[in-house]
């Protein structure tokens, strides 16, 4: 049996909250799990038992963020000093700096987003190289950051490995009866935050023209963000408010995912795509962005490596539309289509028009979830950490 720590800010919301409390819930049935919390936030997610906030939340002042960063690595080393950890794992870049700063256990941080993506500068960036460089092992939880950390941070190869996100969704526990679809009806899904990188204010937009052909349809936006009210607001320029609703957090998503008949990301950029995989379990054809990160992975694993589509591309287990450009943050309210929003518009017809390949994708989207599921990723996981515990532990 292990003593193992997971470390991250907070557990309330994204995607990375979500996995580090299923795994470290995972984990607890055969070792001692251990979740440390910067500061304390109401969630939904299941979680392992044993629970510490060290009380230390965020703040934007740069002389108090130099403290609680100390504050910080001070409460994690006696953390894992007295309870003897043997592994520490970090999710996300505050956490990392904090696990490898306060040495003592083997650590592993995990990076969740591609991170020449992210704007930092030089000095930061150096931080970042850094502290990873010193960790045992880094995780990505795609083939696209882990060749992004190698090439563009100077990462060395060999501290790196990709491990998927777990998919916490399984189509087996719902009914046929639980989906309650509206057979008249033609519903498109998404979801994730409600902010710039996610793109949804293509997807409304290309809903528009959509509804002029599938009069009956509507489209349901899952999440929460800044950008809520500006996305509401684009649906009543576009005339369209009530064909769109948007739902908020949604603690079990499935539950609406199994309502629904087409599956949409129009993403940016990825670190993953969890809610990709999601649906996917649910049985859902879908359509997503062949961004920088994890969806061509998850759709086109075949493909990796190949050069971004130009317009829409059935892959083996979805559709794939050309990427939105990252710099074009323009929410347009006029009703004329870019290129790529077309794509996205005709990727959509596609699916609503051909029920043969509906169902198609469907079939396939349930087969590729199943490389997903919980016990294959723990098990990559432990295979990880018996590497990191085989070597010695290095201090700072």
């Amino acid at each position: 049996m292990k003593n193992i720590l997971f470390l991250i800010e907070h557990i309330q919301g994204g995607g990375a909250e979500r996995v580090i409390c299923e795994l470290s819930a995972a984990f607890e049935i055969n070792d001692k799990v251990t979740l440390a919390v910067f500061e304390e936030r109401d969630t939904t997610y299941r979680h392992c038992h044993d629970v510490i906030n060290l009380n230390i939340p965020g703040t934007s002042n740069p002389i108090k963020k130099c403290i609680n960063l100390i504050r910080r690595v001070r409460a994690v080393r006696k953390i894992k000093k007295e309870r003897k950890i043997d592994v520490s794992i970090s999710f996300i870049s505050t956490a990392n700096i904090v696990n490898v700063l306060s040495g003592r256990t083997h650590t592993i941080c995990s990076i969740r987003t591609v991170l020449s993506d992210v704007r930092k500068g030089k000095i930061a960036r150096k931080a970042e190289r850094f502290i990873l460089n010193r960790s045992d092992k880094i995780v990505t939880l795609s083939k696209s950051v882990e060749a992004d950390l190698v090439s563009n941070l100077s990462i060395k190869k060999e501290k790196v490995v990709t491990i998927y996100n777990p998919c916490m969704v399984d189509k087996k526990e719902f009914g046929a009866e639980s989906a309650n679809k509206d057979k008249d009806v033609f519903e498109i899904i998404t979801a994730g935050r409600l902010v710039s990188v996610k793109g949804q204010w293509h997807l409304i937009r290309a809903f528009r023209l959509f509804l002029k052909s599938n009069p009956e349809s509507r489209l349901v936006i899952l999440g929460e963000g800044s950008l809520l009210q500006t996305l509401a607001d684009l649906c009543i320029s576009l005339g369209i408010e009530s064909k769109v609703e948007f739902k908020g957090f949604v603690s079990n998503p499935e539950e609406e995912l199994m309502k629904a008949d087409l599956f949409v990301l129009t993403s940016l950029w990825e670190g993953f795509g969890n809610a990709l995989v999601e649906a996917m379990a649910c049985g859902l054809p879908v359509i997503s962005t062949d961004c920088s990160g994890g969806p061509r992975e998850i759709i086109a694993p075949d493909k990796f490596g190949e050069e971004p589509v130009k317009k829409a591309e059935t892959a083996e287990y979805g559709i794939l539309i050309p990427a939105f450009p990252k710099n074009d943050l323009e929410i347009r309210k006029n009703y004329e289509l870019t290129e790529e929003e077309n794509q996205l518009y005709s990727a959509m017809m596609s699916i609503a028009e051909q029920p043969e390949l509906r169902a198609a994708l469907s079939a396939k989207a349930i087969l590729r979830s199943e490389d997903f599921r919980m016990p294959v990723i723990v098990s990559q996981w432990k295979k990880c950490m018996d590497e990191v515990l085989a070597g010695g532990i290095r201090n700072i």
